[in-house]
């Protein structure tokens, strides 16, 4: 944070963990704050006893210093979900994975958080999309997120890995290996 670089820290919300010391004197910071939200308002989901697909409650909690990423990141679900699939029996290992919305969520907090501190689009992002300065970029960088669920490194044409397998101008300045972002 000295650095002026951006965390993101996530675990499930009934987790011990966040009354660890270490965690609580990240919370202390007055520019951390924390947020819940349900990963069935992000498209988390997985197969009942009976193999139907359901959503996923999964309600989880995100500690952050950018407050643009974290209110992207603070959905909860109001009842609009016919049916939770309960997280037993091995079922947890489907909500493991982070769905392409969830991906998406991050990388748009992430954007508007930058665009908002430094008053414009990352120069490195900027080159990988082409970008001018004023657009919206939110399309180029979502199409950097595949349909794919794991959300890994992908080319920034949204095409899929790069052809070369060299990372991409996007790749290399935004790392987006299982969501967890970090702005150089």
């Amino acid at each position: 944070m000295s650095r002026g670089r951006y965390f993101l820290h996530e675990h499930p919300w009934s987790a011990t963990s966040w009354k660890l010391e270490e965690v609580q004197r990240m919370l202390n910071h007055e520019d951390v704050a924390v947020v819940r939200s349900d990963g069935c308002q992000y498209g988390m989901r997985a197969r009942d006893l009976d193999g139907k697909e359901y959503p996923v409650k999964k309600p989880t909690g995100w500690m952050s210093n950018a407050d643009l990423l974290l209110k992207e990141l603070s959905a909860t679900c109001i009842g609009e979900c016919e049916k939770h699939v309960p997280l037993l029996d091995g079922r947890p290992a489907a909500a493991a994975t982070y769905p392409p919305e969830l991906c998406a969520a991050i990388i748009r907090g992430l954007q508007r958080q930058w665009e908002r501190d430094h008053k414009r689009l990352a120069p490195e992002i900027a080159a990988a999309i082409g970008s001018e300065e004023g657009e919206d970029h939110s399309s180029q960088l979502l199409g950097a997120v595949s349909g794919e669920a794991d959300c890994r490194a992908e080319d920034a044409s949204g095409g899929g890995p790069p052809a070369n397998n060299q990372p991409s101008p996007l790749t290399t300045s935004i790392q987006v290996r299982y969501c967890l972002l970090t702005l150089y």
